[in-house]
């Protein structure tokens, strides 16, 4: 991490390749018409290559761009730039502030904080409904397949019941869901087809799109692909892969030929060149 004037920015190590961020700007528009755009990727660069001249990063080296949005407590301050900005949350009770009872609004904040942030909130709604307030347990309960002890041992015991499989596949099952990779391993027992990588040179396996449809609440084709798996993160993987992605996924959603179609080419959209 370097400072950058004001800011940061991260060069990080992920998958084989570099992760590169973050910008601050400020967004106004509205969220379904949010880009990265060519000026978010070349002035990027220019920064990483000020700091880091023996990068020496080049357009062509970007395989994949992605960007988000939070949202910011506003405290009037300027609109020239966030990375200034306030990074307090704040949670609205808006029955007396706008007379809407029932209507709870969580704002700001960071990923750091989130767990007590939610904690506030759901004391708040209990509150709010008459009941009584319940001790919270999140700031000691381990995530779901957060509880895997010792993580080489944990993998050579998941070997161990599946020698048929790859050991390679043991590792990324077990990087990605932890002490829930045996669910994703009992789908590849049951079906060994979703063990294949869905494309060459990718470790996603059929498996992991299932999951994501039955477990992890993937509405979307986009949501499996981009945001439950690894499969798109690294750039468009592919035509096939999209499209046996979302014969998987076709099934627990019941999808036909057509949303297929559709989902696959929603996903392609999002590797549209950015404006």
């Amino acid at each position: 991490m370097m400072a950058a004037g004001t800011g940061h920015f991260f060069v990080l190590p992920w998958r084989d390749h570099a992760l590169i961020g973050t910008t601050d700007e400020v967004y106004s528009g509205h969220p379904d018409a949010f880009r990265v755009t060519e000026a978010d990727i070349t002035g990027l660069i220019a920064t990483v290559n000020q700091y880091f001249p023996a990068a020496e990063l080049r357009r062509e080296d970007v395989l994949h761009s992605y960007g988000g949005m939070r949202p910011l407590v506003d405290d009037a301050g300027p609109k020239s730039g966030s990375y200034q900005k306030s990074r307090r949350a704040e949670v609205c009770d808006h029955g007396p502030t706008d007379g809407v009872p029932g209507l709870i609004s969580a704002i700001g904040g960071k990923w750091t904080t989130s767990r007590a942030l939610a904690e506030k909130v759901v004391d708040l709604a209990l509150r709010l409904l008459g009941r009584p307030r319940t001790a919270s347990i999140t700031d000691r309960t381990p995530l779901p397949g957060g509880a895997i002890g010792n993580f080489r041992a944990f993998v050579a015991g998941l070997h161990a019941r599946h020698p048929s499989l790859p050991e390679s596949l043991m590792y990324h099952l077990a990087r990605n869901y932890g002490a829930r990779a045996g669910e994703l391993l009992a789908l590849i027992q049951a079906d060994p087809t979703l063990g294949a990588p869905l494309r060459p040179g990718l470790p996603e396996v059929g498996a992991e799109i299932v999951h994501a449809a039955r477990a992890e609440w993937a509405i979307e084709l986009g949501d499996a692909v981009l945001r439950r798996t690894g499969l798109g993160q690294l750039g468009d993987p592919g035509l096939r892969a999209l499209e046996s992605a979302a014969r998987l996924m076709g099934g627990p959603r019941g999808w036909d030929r057509a949303e297929q179609v559709r989902q696959v080419d929603r996903v392609l959209d999002r590797y549209a060149a950015p404006a």
